[in-house]
């Protein structure tokens, strides 16, 4: 079965890129709860990274998983620029 780790790119503490009242931070993570549910119908197994975390520790989260390349596990990181 395919697996993916999804992450909403940035933090509250460093919340990306700002564009009058919109935080990058603010809409990844909206739309990366909203891509789970659509990749688990597709029969993926899916994890989202816990929003919080900062950066050191979400890479931490991340290698603590067990999910890897050879078993060809993907993770992907939302940025709206």
């Amino acid at each position: 079965m395919p697996r993916a780790l999804i992450s909403a790119g940035h933090t509250i503490m460093d919340p990306g890129q700002i564009f009058g009242d919109l935080r990058e931070a603010d809409l990844t993570r909206k739309i990366a709860p909203k891509v789970i549910p659509h990749l688990q119908a597709a029969g993926v197994e899916v994890q989202g990274v816990p929003l919080d975390l900062p950066l050191l520790q979400r890479v931490e989260w991340i290698n603590n998983t067990g999910y890897t390349k050879e078993a060809n596990d993907v993770l992907v990181e939302m940025h709206v620029n």
